[in-house]
Parts: structure tokens; sequence; C-alpha cells
């Protein structure tokens, strides 16, 4: 029987579930058509959770990782994920969704200062090699990086996508194809619009042109181990800027 290892990033089904009111705490519900309903602590991220949890053999190991507020890459750069609103009506459900799932005995990775992101590579990491496949379940292309032989994504609502290292090409953006593992390189080339961060001077990226241009180097642009190595060699802005993309 494989050895498979499920990570579930908590936020992007969350924030896909917050306009479902489908309730799973006790006290005072109304029971409707739909389901049971409490509209002021709505867990629709929690739902569909479940709903995917439904589909795994209870054999298989499962965990899941949640953010804190990002102090730690704030230090590094003031405007990191400044421009996102944090809306509490989110922020509860957040809240509720992790305490559900300790109760039911999961293991919930999150810690001040880190983001979920931070302790979904450190799994991938550190376990990559004892399993026969890890899928990671989440929204964030962020996370495509670690697409490999035997580490998948698996989406975290309708709008998100299975990616593969058989699809990756084709998949990633809609709008191009996008050479495998280069989808991070480009986030640090010319910067991430959805976490505010800015893209490298003209002069850092003509720096790396040789690296953006080498096909043969393709696949070790989501290494984040063999970038940072690069980066510290090169210091200043472009170290800078791989410390605050990656996780």
């Amino acid at each position: 029987m494989s050895k498979i290892l499920h990570i579930f990033d908590i936020g992007p089904f969350v924030h896909a579930g917050s306009v479902n009111t489908h309730s799973f705490i006790e006290g005072p519900v109304v029971n409707s058509a739909d389901g049971y309903r409490l509209p002021t602590i709505p867990t629709g991220g929690l739902a569909q959770i479940l709903n995917a949890l439904a589909d795994i053999n209870p054999e298989e190991t499962v965990v899941f990782c949640a953010d804190r507020r990002p102090t730690i890459k704030q230090g590094m750069y003031a405007g990191y994920k400044s421009t996102r609103s944090h809306n509490r009506h989110v922020e509860i459900q957040k809240e509720i969704t992790e305490v559900i799932l300790k109760d039911c005995g999961y293991e919930v990775f999150a810690e001040e200062g880190y983001e979920a992101d931070d302790f979904i590579f450190s799994l991938v990491e550190k376990f990559k090699g004892d399993y026969d496949h890890i899928y990671v379940y989440t929204g964030d292309s962020d996370l495509y990086f670690l697409v490999c032989d035997n580490v998948s994504i698996r989406p975290s609502s309708s709008r998100a996508k299975t990616v593969t290292r058989d699809n990756y090409e084709y998949t990633v953006s809609s709008k191009c194809v996008i050479p495998y593992n280069t989808l991070t390189w480009n986030k640090i080339l010319g910067g991430d619009k959805s976490d505010n961060i800015p893209g490298l001077s003209k002069e850092a990226c003509q720096y790396l042109s040789g690296w953006t241009t080498d096909p043969n180097v393709y696949p070790y642009l989501g290494d984040k181990n063999f970038v940072m190595n690069m980066a510290q060699a090169a210091g200043g802005e472009i170290q800078h800027q791989c410390e605050l993309v990656f996780p």
C-alpha cells in the first residue's frame, strides 16, 4: 500500500467557503431546506475541508497548516501583503475551523510570525523522501514550486487548480505556457502583486538574465536551496528578494 501524506492549507478553504453559512457549531441554529444555519458563525470553509477529507483513505496521514500574522517578512519589507484587507468575518471562520480540526484530533501547524506556506514547505522538504506521494491542498500559486514527481497540488475550491509534474506547463497559467518550475522565479524577477512585492531592478534582472534564458536551468529555479545559494552569492537586492518571495 502506498504511503501518502495530505497537507491542507486552511486559509484558501476558508476564503473560498466564506459565503457558505453552514455551521458545525452547537447553539441556536435554524433548520432550513439548505441545512443547519447559524449566520453569525458561518463555517463554509470547514465544510469544504470535510468534503475533501471524505475522499481520503483513513489510513493515510493528514495534517493542516494555518496562517498567523507574517511579522517576520513584514520586518523584511513593511509593504509585504499590506494591500490585503482583513475581513473579521473570515478571520473568525479561520479560528473556528482550527478549533474544530484540533477537536477532531488533527494536527494543525501554526506559529506567530509565520504563514501556512512556511510550514507546508518545511513539511514537504522533511518528508518528501518518506512518502510515495504528498498532496498539498491549496489555491495559492506561491506553492506551485513544490510540484515534482511525488508532490502535487490539489485545489481548495472550484476555482483553484490541480497541478502535477505532468500538467505544470499548461496549467499554472491560463494565458501562456510556463516552463516547469519557473513561476516562482518569475515572481522573484517581476514581483508579486498579490503579496505587494515589487519586482527587481533592471540591473538585477540583467545580472540574472543568463538563468532566465537557459532551459537547462529551468527545473532548478523552483528549488529553494539551489536558488538561495545563488542569491547569497549575489547578495544585496537579489538575496533579499528571494528571501521575501520563497516561504
